[in-house]
């Protein structure tokens, strides 16, 4: 199902969101739903006008996070058209194009990330992480401020946010017109 990798990739990318947060983290094969410790739709839940993610942190703490507007609106249409009932896993995996309520594993993630990258002509290793790191990336050059991209990513350290952060890894030509000779 496309559209279920293209809305794991805007999660992780709109809300810094890791797939362990999303997916079935690394729980045992016979966890079963619901589970408290397992993100399910009802994680993502209205408060006031706004949708917003509840997520599963290291350590088991809770993080709760505003869903971006463009965000709110694929993955309320995701959940519609593959009509998951509230007490079921987020990403679940599917059986002949019909969900079967047991939750994505982390590694089924990559898998499904990998296989529509290929699809998509896009041979250069891709994660979940690759997301975070867009998403944190783009925040910033957009002038966001690091502090709350840590915050958005739960971080404990701004060190941690800044190894996600792709701005310096552009070389622009008027870097290098900077080179008098």
């Amino acid at each position: 199902m496309i559209f279920r990798a293209q809305e794991l990739a805007r999660i992780d990318q709109k809300s810094f969101a890791q797939a362990a947060q999303i997916t079935q983290n690394n729980f045992p094969s016979h966890t079963h739903f619901p589970h408290p410790l397992l993100p399910g739709v009802s994680d993502f839940y209205e408060n006031g006008r706004r949708r917003w993610f509840r997520l599963l942190e290291k350590g088991g703490k809770h993080h709760e996070v505003p869903v971006h507007h463009k965000a709110q609106d694929y993955v309320a249409e995701y959940l519609e058209k593959a009509g998951f009932e509230p007490n079921k896993p987020l990403f679940q995996t599917f059986n002949k194009k019909q969900p079967t309520g047991r939750p994505m594993s982390r590694s089924e993630a990559y898998r499904m990330i990998r296989r529509r990258a290929l699809d998509a002509g896009i041979f250069a290793p891709v994660c979940c992480h690759s997301f975070r790191a867009t998403g944190i990336t783009v925040y910033l050059e957009n002038n966001g401020t690091l502090e709350t991209a840590q915050k958005i990513a739960a971080h404990e350290s701004p060190r941690t946010t800044k190894l996600y952060d792709r701005t310096d890894d552009q070389l622009t030509l008027d870097e290098i017109e900077k080179i008098s000779v």
